[in-house]
């Protein structure tokens, strides 16, 4: 009964074009009740906030999820709309720069996706990336949608690093 009344707010304040309280309410249904339709309201109304990582997150999970189940047509919505997300963010993996021990984007720390990669919406960012030997590898990056691979930086020999040069320029 709580989950219906929660979905009936959220479905209502949707309606209403009221996406942040709509989120709201089905974040709270999915509390409740987690299944694939939640997930499916949190995603659309992320979309619409332009939340486009939290989008890929509902959405995917969504069309995962086996409680309460999409139906034909709303899984066809849901991956039209995934679709339409993915033009919007870019998923970079960072495998390649070795084991991290922390990943931040515009200094927010960051989830990478459980398939390893990192999910970023387009626009200018600062990355940073703390490896476990405590190496940064930072830089900005600008993220026009769509792009998918390893993050298109490295990090410096560890005898460029700034403690190694301003003690080389010491000397």
């Amino acid at each position: 009964a709580a989950y219906m009344a929660l979905i009936q707010e959220a479905v209502e304040e949707s309606a209403a074009e009221h996406w942040v309280e709509a989120r709201s309410l089905f974040r709270e249904a999915q509390e409740v009740y987690p299944n694939a339709r939640a997930l499916r309201g949190i995603g659309m109304t992320s979309y619409e906030l332009r939340d486009y990582t939290g989008a890929y997150w509902a959405l995917s999970a969504a069309l995962s999820e086996t409680r309460r189940a999409l139906d034909f047509e709303q899984r066809a919505q849901v991956q039209a709309l995934l679709a339409r997300v993915n033009l919007r963010i870019a998923r970079f993996t960072v495998a390649h720069l070795g084991e991290q021990l922390a990943v931040t984007v515009d200094g927010i720390r960051q989830t990478l996706h459980p398939e390893g990669y990192l999910l970023m919406t387009t626009g200018e960012h600062q990355v940073t990336i703390v490896l476990t030997d405590l190496r940064r590898v930072t830089g900005r990056l600008i993220v026009r949608g769509g792009e998918e691979g390893p993050l298109p930086m490295e990090p410096l020999a560890p005898e460029l690093e700034p403690g190694a040069v301003a003690e080389a320029a010491t000397r």
